[in-house]
Formats: structure tokens, C-alpha cells, sequence
């Protein structure tokens, strides 16, 4: 028997089957020109999957059930590199797992947010991660999820709508691949913004219950950045703060490489001024922008995904 959940704004229903089967992990991975870290990326999100604590038994409704990965999605936004090709050799090369490789439509091409919420609609688990092509989840990270979202407190996922099951989200602390202490004191600042204020960013890996994202009504489509401020934000609204969000103590690891490319104090600096002006109402398109302003002629990997709206880039 499989029961239908109504997705909120642009994103169309999806079944959830009503088994006593284990819970199902979905991993979503939006890339664009990843093709030196993408097959990489897979490899550790299922290394680090299969430990041997990988599973994580929960009770509900008297039924024995465990948090387990299910699937991996990797969504590409129209990448000119080999991301593609190298993403479809993993898959080929994972008999029995299932690792989808897929792309966005062209015009939906202009932001990371549309690939979260595509790579979402496609998903087929009862809890998501959304994972950042350079960041690295921690060891056993099912288990992970399971303690954060105190799996077994809840009600059936099946049949709770997600209204009274808190955490609503959670997310890994954070940890830069690179070493130096400003980035060990960019990532402190980080971790204590997390825990103090609730209010976790993208590159710490974002978790949550599928039906609890069908009730926020996913990311905000079209938007060219801070997708993740405003899913954190509406959670906050709808299931209250501050517990409606909660930070996992094991770090996921992610690449330092806008900070090196930027410089670490002009990064940050960059990043409070976006914050600012949309704390202060500012439209995202124009701190998008400002963003590309400011960036001058470094390339940087969060500046790759902000488009104009009329960019249609040719498919892998």
C-alpha cells in the first residue's frame, strides 16, 4: 500500500510505501563542473554509510525498523565538464546500489535551490540529506540522523504529517578539509552559530524527514542563494524555535576553497553583508548581484551556481 504526500509550491507529489521495512535514506548532491571531486564524493558517501553501525534501529508503533541508505541522487545543474560522465561511471560500477544520476531541465537551470528541490521530487526515502558536491559526511552518518531526529520518538513517518515530531531539521557540525587556525576559527564561529541561534548553512549537510520538507514546501525555487537560511527560517516558523532545529556534534568535512580563493577575512565579511541585506528585506536577485560585484573576477564555487535567470547551459 503506498500513500501519497502532497509536496508544497512547485513540487508535485511523491509515495511513501507503508511497509515495516526499514527507513529509507535519500542523499541528494547538486553538482555543476565537479568533475574532479564528484566520483570521489560517492565513494565516500558510501563508505562512510556501511560501517558497521550504518544502521540505526528505532521503534515505532511497536515495529522494529532501522534508518538506512537507500539511494543516492546526484543532480546536475548543466555542467560543461565531465561531471556526468564521471558520476554515470560510479553508477555503472555499483551493482546493486542505487546511485541515479540526472539533470535538470534547461530552464530551470539558475540556481542550486531548482536541483535540491528536483533531485527532492525524485527522492524515494523517508529522510533526505541534501549534500554539497565538496563536503563529506561523518562516518556512520545514518546513525547520525536517526539520534538527531529522534527517530524513535516519532509517531509512523507514514502517518504523522511531521506537526508534532521536533527536531524538524538537523545538520552536521563543521569542519574544513583544509587546515589553518583562521579556518579552525571560521568553523568555530560557524558551530556556535549553529547551536546558539539554530541556523545551520548548506555546506554542514542538511537533513530532515521527507514529509516534514513536503510541509515546508521545499527550498524556494529560483532563488540564487540562501536557499538554506530560508528552509531553516520557515522550519523556525512553522515548528517553533528553537527546537525546531538541531546540530549533530560530528563534523562533516567540507573544501575550504572559496575561502582560499577569496581570502579567509574578505569571505567572511562578504557573507555577513548577504546576510545583512537580507535580514534587512533586500531581494536575494539583488544580493545575487551584489555578490557577483563583489566577487570581481574570482570564480568561486558558490558564485558558479548564481546565474541570471536567461542562462540555459547545454547538457553533459
Amino acid at each position: 500500500m503506498r500513500t501519497s504526500v502532497q509536496l508544497g509550491h512547485s513540487l508535485s507529489p511523491v509515495t511513501l510505501s507503508q511497509t515495516s521495512s526499514p527507513l529509507h535514506l535519500s542523499v541528494i548532491i547538486p553538482v555543476l563542473n565537479e568533475a574532479d571531486k564528484i566520483s570521489d564524493v560517492i565513494q565516500r558517501v558510501y563508505e562512510r554509510a556501511s560501517g558497521a553501525q550504518s544502521e540505526v534501529k528505532v521503534k515505532t508503533l511497536a515495529l522494529d525498523r532501522s534508518l538506512s541508505l537507500f539511494e543516492v541522487i546526484v543532480v546536475d545543474g548543466g555542467s560543461m565538464d565531465a561531471t556526468c560522465a564521471s558520476a554515470r561511471k560510479q553508477a555503472r560500477g555499483r551493482a546493486g546500489q542505487t546511485l541515479r544520476v540526472v539533470q535538470l531541465p534547461s530552464e530551470q537551470r539558475v540556481c542550486r535551490a531548482n536541483q535540491l528541490n528536483w533531485g527532492a521530487q525524485l527522492a524515494r526515502g523517508d529522510v533526505l540529506l541534501f549534500l554539497h558536491a565538496d563536503t563529506t559526511p561523518p562516518n556512520a552518518y545514518p546513525d547520525i540522523i536517526a539520534r538527531v531526529l529522534c527517530l524513535e520518538r516519532c509517531q509512523d513517518l507514514r502517518r504523522d504529517p511531521g506537526l508534532q515530531c521536533i527536531p524538524a531539521v538537523g545538520a552536521f557540525s563543521l569542519q574544513f578539509a583544509e587546515r589553518s587556525w583562521k579556518l579552525r576559527l571560521v568553523a568555530w564561529g560557524a558551530n556556535m552559530r549553529s547551536r546558539l541561534l539554530h541556523m545551520p548553512y548548506g555546506d554542514q549537510g542538511m537533513f530532515l524527514r521527507r514529509d516534514v520538507f513536503d510541509a515546508l514546501g521545499g527550498f524556494p525555487p529560483d532563488w540564487p542563494l540562501l536557499e538554506d537560511v530560508s528552509l531553516v527560517r520557515r522550519a523556525h516558523q512553522r515548528f517553533g524555535w528553537p527546537g525546531a532545529v538541531s546540530l549533530a556534534p560530528e563534523a562533516a568535512q567540507t573544501s575550504a576553497r572559496r575561502y582560499q580563493q577569496m581570502g579567509v577575512l574578505r569571505t567572511v565579511l562578504l557573507n555577513q553583508c548577504i546576510l545583512l541585506g537580507h535580514a534587512l528585506g533586500i531581494s536575494v536577485e539583488t544580493l545575487a548581484r551584489w555578490y557577483r560585484s563583489l566577487c570581481g573576477r574570482v570564480s568561486t564555487p558558490t558564485q558558479r551556481w548564481i546565474r541570471p535567470k536567461t542562462a540555459h547551459l547545454p547538457s553533459c
